[in-house]
């Protein structure tokens, strides 16, 4: 089973934002169950942590569930999600420091060697940026 411990470094302790809609979801679901020593949100059925194994293994169904049982997901990890939100936020314009502090990073260069390909290529932007600084005025 799972251990509930410190994290593993200070950049691991932080604060994730939710919208509202996903803070009434969560209080909703946590009066659904049954109290759980640690205050757990998602606890095993018999209270307890859920080990990882067993969360990628429940994910997996789920998206089965839902009609997405594909050869390529046969893998599928829960971890994989915070790589799919990590390149999403990336690619759809979010900064590599916000990305970087999201995910306990310790530095943004961190977050960059792990999702460069994510990061959208800005070459058009840079050159108009550079021609409007360094044009030749007359």
């Amino acid at each position: 089973m799972g251990v509930v411990g410190e994290p593993k470094t200070r950049h691991s302790a932080r604060v994730i934002p939710l919208d509202a809609t996903q803070v009434r979801e969560l209080k909703r679901w946590k009066l659904a169950c049954p109290p759980t020593q640690g205050r757990l949100v998602f606890p095993s059925a018999r209270g307890g942590c859920v080990p990882a194994v067993g969360c990628s293994r429940q994910l997996r169904f789920l998206l089965a569930r839902c009609g997405l049982e594909r050869p390529e997901l046969a893998a599928f990890r829960w971890h994989d999600l915070r790589h799919t939100f990590a390149s999403h936020a990336l690619a759809g314009g979010m900064t590599l420091i916000d990305v970087s502090r999201l995910l306990g990073h310790s530095t943004p260069t961190v977050t960059a060697t792990v999702y460069s390909h994510a990061l959208p290529d800005r070459e058009t932007e840079r050159r108009e940026q550079l021609d409007t600084r360094y044009a030749v005025r007359r």
